[in-house]
């Protein structure tokens, strides 16, 4: 952006000397645009807390990170706008909701003053079923991990406490599949554990659905995964990890709702953590092959030793809470791509990785047979190259784009030896639904979309 603008700039004035005229106020050519306004009618309205000593915040995490937020508290088709203030040195914050006035104008609706320097997280959601919005808002005092969490409900611009309690981390999620959310608290404060909540629809009482206990004595715990387990199951995973021996060891506890109430699935008694979930590498779950459901990883040994990435296998929690294994998939250390494994590639396939002489990398999926070694399938990886030179060469093959914009793409092997027809890839096709890139989001998506 620098150089285009720095570009504008000498064509302006060049054209401008060669042009004979007066290039004038400079300044003007440079300037943002003017606010809308209504967007000039809100700052207008905001700066009454600035004059005070109020400055801008906003959230640390969560989804709703904007200093300013627009929320529809009362399910009108007019949403009011929420702006997010501190005093950092009187550890005070302030959340000044503003209701507009006529087309352009507007007022301060209520607010809601807290303690605390910093907002770790706001969300926003009925949670009681009465049409009217609450404020899920999260806390942090000084440097302690320990944060608090309030819930407020709204109702005529009056605003009122209905919940506060300790928190590491939280999110809002449906888990009974009731059409209204609960608010799940994860805490690792004298011990770990995570409650469920519901809100009651006459007075927005807090109501406690459950506790289950976690995995103790994470460094860094507290990373919520939201999603369906499967078609009967909404539930949270929630991602920990500590460092044993220098080495960091990374576990999962896979929270659902269940006729016992809250249950950590993957929590063994016995053992008093999730060790089913135990591992070295950084895996966290996700919908691994695309169908809407989570699944969790364990990182196993790739078959004949082959160490060029990560191969995982994937296991998923049935209606009853059973797990099952899914899928097995090979990773590239990078995760900017990875590869589904055919069932019958299962403990049979291993790859080998290599640098290509153009500056790319390939990864071969290769089967022993008969005392040889057959190339089922090669994936490359060119940093600088496009599909378009790619396709040059001839040949149909399979294209897709990782998070860094580097050009992921296959071909099919075809082996010389005669090998079980289960073993072959059949077709681009095939490829096309088990290749899958990562954004620059985090977010994976196949080849054949």
């Amino acid at each position: 952006m620098k150089r285009g603008l720095r570009l504008v700039i000498i064509f302006t004035v060049m054209a401008t000397v060669l042009c004979g005229c007066s290039l004038g106020n400079t300044s003007e050519l440079l300037s943002l645009p003017d606010p809308s306004p209504e967007h000039a009618a809100l700052l207008s309205a905001v700066e009454s807390q600035t004059r005070q000593g109020w400055e801008f915040a906003s959230p640390l995490n969560g989804e709703n990170r904007s200093t300013m937020q627009s929320v529809d508290f009362y399910s009108d088709g007019i949403p009011e706008t929420v702006v997010f203030l501190r005093k950092p040195n009187e550890m005070r914050l302030r959340m000044a909701v503003y209701a507009k006035t006529g087309s352009q104008g507007y007022r301060l609706a209520f607010s809601v003053d807290c303690s605390g320097n910093q907002f770790d997280m706001a969300d926003f959601a009925d949670l009681n079923g009465d049409g009217n919005t609450e404020i899920v808002v999260g806390l942090r005092s000084g440097s302690s991990a320990l944060m608090s969490i309030s819930v407020y409900t709204v109702e005529n611009d009056t605003v009122r406490s209905v919940f506060d309690t300790s928190y590491t981390a939280a999110a809002l999620s449906d888990m009974t599949r009731n059409g209204i959310k609960e608010l799940l608290v994860v805490n690792y404060a004298d011990r770990a554990f995570a409650r469920l909540y519901s809100f009651g629809r006459a007075d927005c009482s807090a109501a406690l659905l459950g506790e289950a206990p976690l995995s103790p004595n994470m460094s860094k715990p507290g990373e919520l995964i939201l999603g369906m387990f499967n078609e009967r199951t909404a539930g949270a995973v929630v991602e920990g990890s500590y460092v044993e021996h220098g080495s960091t060891v990374y576990i999962s506890d896979y929270l659902a709702y269940t006729e016992n109430g809250l249950e950590n699935l993957s929590y063994s008694e016995f053992f008093g953590y999730s060790y089913t979930t135990v591992r070295n590498e950084n895996v966290v779950s996700c919908d691994i092959n695309f169908d809407s459901y989570l699944e969790f990883p364990i990182v196993t040994p790739e078959p004949n030793g082959g160490t060029a990435g990560k191969y995982i296998s994937w296991y998923r929690y049935d209606s009853r809470g059973d797990l099952s294994f899914l899928c097995a998939s090979y990773g590239s250390t990078a995760d900017s791509w990875y590869f589904l494994y055919p069932e019958s590639w299962r403990g049979r396939v291993y790859t080998r990785h290599s640098a290509d002489g153009d500056g790319g990398e390939l990864t071969e999926f290769v089967y022993d047979h008969q005392g040889s070694s057959c190339v089922l399938l090669s994936v490359y990886l060119y940093p600088h190259l496009t599909d378009a030179e790619v396709a040059s060469g001839g040949g149909t093959r399979t294209f897709i784009t990782d998070k860094a914009g580097n050009l992921v793409y296959a071909l099919i092997g075809a082996p010389s030896l005669q090998i079980p027809s289960e073993m072959l890839v059949r077709s681009y096709g095939d490829v096309k639904r088990s290749l899958a890139a990562v954004n620059s989001y985090g977010e994976a998506f196949l080849a054949a979309r």
